[in-house]
C-alpha cells in the first residue's frame, strides 16, 4: 500500500525516514506508477513536513450520568494540542431510547460550555453525550458519556 503509518503522533516539524516499497507482486516501486521486478530494492529517503498535530480527545465531559428535568449544563474540555493551536469544542447528544436516532449538535466550534434544553423530551428518555476538540484543521477523537435520564 502507499500508506505509511506512524506509531506515535507526530508534532509539527520535519522528519526523514527510509522506506522500501513493494507492490503485491513483490516488485519494488521506484516512483509512482513505475515498477520493476528487481527484488534488491533501493532504499530511498523521504522528507515529511507535519503541518498539524491533531488535538487529544477531551479529558472532561460533564455530566457523566444523572437525572434531569429541564436543562443539562454540559462542560467539555481539557484537550491538548501539540501545536498550541486555539481549540474549540463540538458537543453532540443522542437519544438512546428511540430507534434510528442520530447524533444532534448541541454546540459547534464553541467554548465547550453548553446548555441542552430537555424540557420537551419524554419522561424516561435516555441520552448519551459526546464531544471533540477542533483546532480548525482536524477534529480530535471523541469522548462519550451517559446515560443521562430525563424525569418529570
Amino acid at each position: 500500500s502507499d500508506v505509511i503509518k506512524f506509531k506515535q503522533q507526530l508534532s509539527r516539524g520535519e522528519y526523514t525516514w527510509h522506506a522500501e516499497c513493494y507492490n503485491q507482486e513483490n516488485s519494488y516501486k521506484k516512483t509512482p506508477h513505475t515498477y520493476t521486478n528487481n527484488l534488491q530494492a533501493e532504499k530511498s529517503a523521504y522528507r515529511l513536513s507535519v503541518v498539524n498535530s491533531i488535538p487529544t480527545y477531551p479529558k472532561k465531559l460533564l455530566p457523566e450520568t444523572g437525572t434531569f428535568s429541564s436543562t443539562i449544563n454540559i462542560e467539555c474540555g481539557e484537550s491538548y494540542d501539540g501545536d498550541n493551536d486555539l481549540l474549540t469544542y463540538t458537543i453532540w447528544y443522542i437519544r438512546a431510547d428511540t430507534r434510528n436516532s442520530d447524533w444532534q449538535i448541541v454546540e459547534q466550534n464553541g467554548d465547550g460550555l453548553a446548555a441542552l434544553d430537555v424540557s420537551s423530551m419524554p419522561n424516561n428518555a435516555l441520552l448519551r453525550l459526546k464531544c471533540a476538540a477542533n483546532d480548525s484543521i482536524a477534529l480530535s477523537p471523541t469522548r462519550e458519556v451517559g446515560w443521562l435520564k430525563i424525569v418529570r
